[in-house]
């Protein structure tokens, strides 16, 4: 279970990201897709970085699904 003061985990690397880490918000529905006001997750900035990259190299596969949290 969750401490209340825990870090939240990163979805991809299941690793927590704590605070003053290089973080970013990933859209679960890419902003060219129509998901600018959709909901996002936080990622570590790496994990977001490698995440593009892969979508870049097959849009048509995902990494894996990310789950909605918020």
């Amino acid at each position: 279970m969750d401490q209340p003061d825990a870090p939240p985990l990163c979805p991809l690397c299941d690793r927590p990201i704590p605070p003053g880490a290089p973080q970013s918000l990933h859209h679960l529905v890419p902003k060219l897709r129509g998901g600018k006001g959709g909901p996002t997750v936080l990622l570590h900035q790496i994990c977001g970085l490698m995440y593009q990259a892969h979508q870049a190299l097959s849009p048509r596969k995902s990494l894996l699904c990310l789950p909605s949290r918020g």
